[in-house]
């Protein structure tokens, strides 16, 4: 079950590491400016935000497998729909209000597929796993999202040179293979005794003490990186007057580092080490802040790579770090519920960052990434400060 749960949401992140690089730089090449793609970007985190709840409280409704295997078709469909309009927009086929009308329709369906997908990937591993396998459950969730950034930008740097929007092609092809495999031969059993449903008329909401800090720091997790994805290609074509080409290569290659170093951690170090989820955020933090003051302090492109290193494996301990806690504070009972509020914190910081980010770039092209290190700063006192009590005591 894990393995094939695994499998479905690599080929997701794989698609969108593949995209992710050269969205940005394509957009510009169609003649939108900076607001334009950060609204692009931003419609997707919207429908994010609305449809996660909304997945959570209907998955007695609708079988987290069904949930689960929707959201991989209607994945692949909208970066089918996605690749076919870009394409034309390339080719000067249709005019360009058109196609910001088409590619805002798009990232909204998109929005709500992959709110199913996350919220179903991640209520399977907290209802059919042990407590105390959670959260290296929920950690080989966060390794599928790095191996697709280890693998997707360095296949997507070589299938940029056949056609600027080949990737988004691959990209719609891998989620519906899966999709196919999962509906045929994900088995989701649990014996009858075990299902436990929430109480009638009882939710947990955003702003329940047990569950807070970790959609807190999963909000500024999601953020961070969204930032990131959002502004380092105009950072490296404006500041180090690289090509397109060479932007998206670069993009590629950092978001390559990134991933590997992130894999690692969650794959081996947090699956064999088994460390509590205080002690991953609190370490977590503390690289990524190491990472973000390189970043800022390098006054080349490798040491820019060599950040990306400590960025990465930070965000590859807090990533299971707020899963795992965030599973553990609550009953079995209110898993799903709390997968959709995680999807919509997820939905709201990605909905944020590309106005954000599109808005500080503006102003200065390292104003994104001093406002991220602000923010990392002020999480990482807070959480050394901040005592989990509930967690330790479970």
């Amino acid at each position: 079950m894990k393995k094939l749960i695994f499998m479905g949401m690599f080929s997701s992140y794989l698609g969108l590491a593949m995209v992710n690089p050269i969205l940005g730089p394509l957009l510009r090449e169609l003649n939108f400016n900076e607001t334009q793609i950060g609204i692009v970007f931003a419609v997707a985190a919207i429908s994010l935000f609305i449809a996660s709840p909304l997945w959570g409280k209907n998955s007695k409704k609708y079988a987290l497998k069904s949930i689960l295997v929707f959201g991989m078709y209607g994945f692949a469909l909208c970066y089918l729909a996605f690749a076919i309009i870009l394409s034309l927009g390339l080719s000067s086929s249709i005019a360009l209000p058109i196609i910001f009308l088409f590619l805002i329709l798009i990232r909204m369906c998109g929005g709500v597929v992959f709110a199913a997908l996350l919220t179903a990937s991640q209520a399977i591993i907290a209802r059919y796993t042990p407590k105390h396998e959670r959260t290296s459950g929920m950690a080989l969730l966060g390794a599928a999202s790095g191996l697709g950034l280890i693998i997707g930008p360095a296949i997507g740097g070589v299938f940029v040179l056949i056609h600027l929007t080949f990737p988004i092609y691959i990209a719609a092809i891998l989620p519906f293979i899966m999709a196919v495999l999962l509906s045929i031969r994900l088995d989701l059993k649990l014996p009858q005794h075990d299902i436990k449903e929430p109480p009638p008329n009882l939710t947990i909401h955003f702003y329940d003490q047990r569950i807070f800090p970790f959609l807190l720091v999963g909000f500024f997790l999601n953020l961070m990186i969204v930032l990131m994805q959002v502004t380092l290609g105009f950072y490296f074509q404006d500041q180090m007057n690289l090509t397109l080409l060479e932007t998206t290569q670069a993009v590629s290659l950092s978001l390559v580092i990134f991933g590997f170093t992130n894999f690692i951690c969650q794959m081996f170090v947090v699956r064999k080490m088994k460390l509590n989820p205080t002690y991953l955020l609190q370490l977590g933090f503390l690289l990524s802040l190491t990472g973000i003051i390189l970043f800022l302090a390098s006054p080349s492109i490798g040491g820019t790579f060599l950040s990306f290193v400590f960025i990465g494996a930070g965000s590859g301990l807090i990533l299971p770090g707020y899963l795992g806690g965030l599973s553990l504070a609550v009953d079995d009972a209110f898993q799903t519920q709390v997968a959709g509020l995680n999807g919509a914190a997820n939905g709201v910081s990605s909905m944020i960052a590309p106005i954000v980010a599109t808005f500080l770039y503006q102003i200065e092209p390292a104003a994104p990434y001093y406002f991220i290190l602000v923010c990392t700063l002020g999480l990482s006192v807070w959480q050394f400060s901040l005592r989990l009590q509930h967690i330790e005591s479970r």
